[in-house]
């Protein structure tokens, strides 16, 4: 008799993922970007994050003290 434990096996081949170190990754990323932007340029980058991936490409991250209004 084999014991069945939690632990769910991945096939070999196949990548783990963690999803909430993941999430956390891409959350501190746009916030090290964007910390520094005031509020019309940060609504600005949004929208230009949501055209990229819209599209299907990658966005540039925004330069310190560069500002567009």
């Amino acid at each position: 008799m084999t014991v069945k434990t939690d632990e769910q096996r991945v096939p070999v081949g196949e990548a783990e993922l963690d999803c909430i170190a993941w999430v956390r990754n891409v959350r501190d990323a746009m916030y090290e970007a964007t910390s520094d932007l005031p509020a019309d340029e940060f609504i600005s980058y949004v929208h230009r994050a949501a055209a990229a991936v819209d599209a299907g490409t990658s966005i540039s991250q925004p330069r310190p003290g560069i500002h567009t209004a």
